[in-house]
């Protein structure tokens, strides 16, 4: 603009000169220095700047040079180092490159015209520092469990690198929070050894460097690590025989392939292989047990656990055993499945089998076996004494040496035996006894002499089954008892029973008529059931202290009373139902708390239930319905109901009352289908209720109660009670607003909003 305005200055001179003097020369125009300023440096990095300046007057004479002076020292000028950025005016920028990081520069922008050269002010600006620059080597040397890489650093940034390595991990971009190598400092290159791999495993890595500035990654290269072989454990070789023994081993690792093969190698040379004796056991990691079999009596074996892979076959350590002697005892357990295999093994005369005896198949196949009388040397069985599926076998004769069982005692599904008299010199029972499905078994009186019992008692499925005479005298059974399904009439046999360290079950024993055999319980620590039995009257328990579990009473269709529990005072429920011709209950009068649910339903006889005056709290459900009651008088000290609340379908139901304590109920309360006129004589007392209130389907019901309920943090609904027009003892309690939920009234003979009942109009 400047020049513009000069120019036409100059003009208006010429004109007016030679206007007024055409005579006269041309005087030479004056020629200045530049005027130039720098402008401030931009992209700054640790070793380049964007600088610039702008040629503001050429003084009067053409730029034949311009750019930017710099150093490190102070007042630069185009002698030192210099760019050159064109010729003419105006505005121009250069870029300086080659910096040194972290030092400070100082520039001034140039402009040459014919007069000279020219400075704009001097500017400083100081380089930065950078992420270094490092690429990835490829993967080398590599293992089940390493490998090698290492970094290139192609550029430091500017500063020192302070470390560098290389970063892994198996789900790609690794950075130094997963595995690190770590490979010292300095911009050389490095090669690193990653370690600690599993083996067959896809690994990501990166080689990474660290300087002032940060952390900087190279490209992600990828690998997969070698299987390798399996690791195995041998296991400790035990029930060592004459012939037999038992071994294993445990693989922890399976190298990172598949197992294909695992076993046990053995011999009588050290360092057994699979090329010697062996035996296979399946794939996969693992334990695993095997027995050896077919060795030598009184002889040195070493044994090997051992796994393939494709990698090969790992072994485990070496152990070596002896075998026995051939002695009076067969170590290990032994299975009878044919008379030719009773009589040989019964020819060795073995006073002892340290593991378990079976004898037929527990398979459902039926054995050939018809004597057992080879046996008759035996002493003593170390574990269990399984008798199965022997339909051609008559008795246990052949048994008569037994006198211990160190497990449990098993006859099942044999369809000839009578009684089990075989049996009558065992004296110990170290586990169960369980007799069940033997067709023609009339008593169990060969079991007299047992005095100890160490598990619990089953007994089903004898159809012939009349009597328990001849059950071992024992005060304890540590277990569950359970007696099914067999022509028993009475308990007798249990009369010492004292405490059951487990269930009592009695079920479907269609014919039991009598329960005095076992009124001396004193303790049952479990679940107490009597079900499907044909007895009159329940009475006599009264040395019953403690139920632990549920104590139940259905299904009895000729029972007419429950009675005869007065020392009870908990137990974790109480169901009594479906007994069609149960008139009463009572003798519950010691039973302070249920800590499960208690329900009385569907005994359409049952008119009469005595005060359970000590009970309290029920934990969970109280549920009563479909009996013949006219009130509920029974629960007059009940507090709590720590679960729902139901009361339903008994139109003898005609009031409520004896229910006035109830304070507290957790859960739902519902009334469905009673008599009563009125749920105040029973229910005055509720004060909260934790869940809905359900009141349906009551066809004499007038009106609510509830007088002192404070609190519902459910709904209330009141549905199809035709005789219902009365809600006002509700009023305090929706004013007061202590409805958790809604309140709903439909199909009633009148049916008031919440509001209507605040307001007053809680009655038709």
């Amino acid at each position: 603009m400047f020049r513009k305005v000069a120019f036409s200055l100059f003009s208006l001179f010429l004109l007016f000169s030679c206007g007024s003097d055409s005579g006269s020369g041309e005087e030479p125009v004056e020629v200045n220095l530049p005027s130039v300023t720098t402008i401030a440096a931009s992209s700054i990095t640790n070793n380049s700047a964007r600088v610039g300046g702008n040629i503001t007057n050429d003084g009067g004479a053409t730029i034949t040079a311009r750019g930017i002076a710099w150093g490190t020292n102070s007042n630069p000028t185009i002698s030192g180092n210099k760019t050159t950025d064109g010729t003419g005016d105006g505005e121009f920028s250069a870029a300086l490159s080659d910096l040194e990081s972290l030092t400070q520069y100082y520039f001034r922008a140039y402009a040459t015209n014919s007069k000279g050269t020219a400075y704009g002010d001097e500017i400083t600006f100081t380089t930065k520092v950078s992420l270094a620059a490092v690429s990835t080597k490829d993967v080398t040397d590599i293992t089940d469990s390493s490998a090698v890489s290492g970094g290139l650093i192609s550029d430091d940034g500017g500063t020192t690198i302070i470390s560098k390595g290389i970063c892994w991990n198996t789900n790609g971009n690794p950075t130094i929070e997963d595995d690190i190598s770590e490979n010292g400092q300095g911009a050389d290159e490095f090669v690193s050894e990653l370690s600690g791999l599993l083996p067959n495993t896809t690994y990501s890595i990166r080689a990474y460097v660290v300087n002032s500035e940060g952390v900087s990654y190279g490209n992600e290269v990828q690998f997969t690590t070698n299987p390798s072989l399996p690791s195995v454990t041998t296991k400790e070789v035990t029930e060592i025989g004459q012939i037999s023994a038992i071994s294993g081993g445990v693989i922890s690792s399976d190298g990172g392939a598949e197992i294909t093969a695992r076993g046990v190698c053995w011999s009588t040379d050290p360092n057994p292989t699979i090329e010697d004796n062996n035996t296979a056991f399946g794939s996969g990691i693992g334990d695993f047990e095997i027995t050896l079999q077919d060795l030598t009596p009184n002889t040195q074996y070493y044994v090997r656990a051992y796994a393939t892979n494709d990698a090969g076959t790992g072994y485990g350590q070496e152990i070596s055993f002896t075998t026995l002697e051939v002695s009076t005892i067969y170590d290990g357990d032994i299975v009878l499945l044919t008379q030719q295999e009773v009589d040989d093994f019964g020819s060795n005369n073995f006073l002892e089998i340290t593991g378990s005896l079976t004898i037929g198949y527990n398979t459902g196949i039926v054995s050939d076996i018809t004597n057992l009388d080879s046996l008759s040397s035996l002493e003593t069985v170390g574990n269990f004494l399984a008798i199965y599926n022997n339909d051609q076998l008559e008795n246990l004769n052949g048994l008569v040496g037994i006198t211990s069982v160190g497990g449990d005692l098993l006859i099942g599904m044999n369809d000839l035996f009578t009684e089990i008299d075989g049996l009558g010199n065992i004296t110990v029972i170290g586990g169960a006894l369980e007799i069940f499905s033997n067709d023609l078994i009339q008593n169990i009186q060969g079991l007299s002499n047992v005095t100890s019992l160490g598990g619990g008692v089953r007994i089903m499925r004898n159809e012939a089954l009349t009597s328990l005479d001849g059950f071992p005298s024992l005060t304890e059974i540590d277990g569950n008892i359970r007696i099914q399904e067999n022509a028993i009439t009475n308990l007798m046999g249990l009369e010492s029973l004292r405490n059951i360290v487990g269930d009592l079950t009695i079920i479907n024993e269609f014919m039991l008529q009598d329960l005095a055999a076992i009124q001396n319980l004193e303790s049952v620590q479990g679940y107490f059931g009597i079900t499907g039995t044909a007895i009159t009257e329940i009475n006599g328990f009264n040395d019953l202290s403690l139920v632990s579990g549920l104590l139940r009473i259905s299904g009895n269709n000729q029972l007419i009373s429950v009675q005869g529990f007065s020392s009870l005072t908990t137990c974790s429920g109480i169901q009594i139902q479906n007994n069609d011709l149960l008139v009463s209950i009572s003798g519950f009068d010691g039973l302070e708390t249920v800590m499960g649910d208690f329900r009385i339903n569907i005994n359409g006889s049952l008119s009469s239930i005595g005060l359970l005056n000590s009970l309290t709290a029920i934990e969970g459900d109280l549920s009563y319905g479909s009996n013949s009651t006219s009130d509920m008088g029974f629960l007059a000290n009940l507090t709590l109901v720590g679960g729902n609340a139901r009361i339903a379908d008994t139109s003898t139901l005609t009031s409520l009352s004896g229910m006035e304590n109830l304070a507290q109920i957790n859960g739902d309360l519902t009334i469905d289908n009673i008599q009563a006129t009125s749920l105040l004589d029973g229910l005055a007392g509720l004060i909260t209720v934790g869940g809905n209130i359900n009141i349906k389907e009551n066809t004499s019901l007038l009106s609510v109660g509830f007088s002192n309920l404070t609190s519902v943090f459910g709904d209330i609904q009141i549905s199809n009670n035709v005789s219902l027009t009365d809600y006002c003892e509700l009023q305090t309690f929706l004013i007061n607003d202590g409805l958790g939920g809604t309140f709903s009234a439909v199909g009633n003979a009148y049916n008031p909003t919440a509001q209507n009942i605040i307001n007053g109009n809680c009655t038709n």
